[in-house]
């Protein structure tokens, strides 16, 4: 299943112009931030073999937050 950037998403406006040149195909990268509603949301992407970033996971945050 392909998840689509939504407003927050690293790749909502495209593939971020510096590329993960270090870090592994299938590396996991952790993301979050809250959605235009204040919701927290985490997602999860994986660097592809051409460097690209690919969403993998998305959720709500739900529970007490500390900020």
């Amino acid at each position: 299943v392909d998840l689509s950037p939504i407003p927050g998403s690293i790749t909502y406006k495209g593939q971020p112009h510096t590329r993960l040149k270090n870090a592994p195909v299938g590396s996991r990268i952790p993301h979050e931030f809250r959605n235009q509603f204040g919701e927290r949301i985490s997602e999860t992407y994986v660097i592809e073999p051409d460097r690209s970033l690919r969403i993998i996971d998305r959720h709500r945050i739900d529970g007490p937050f500390d900020d």
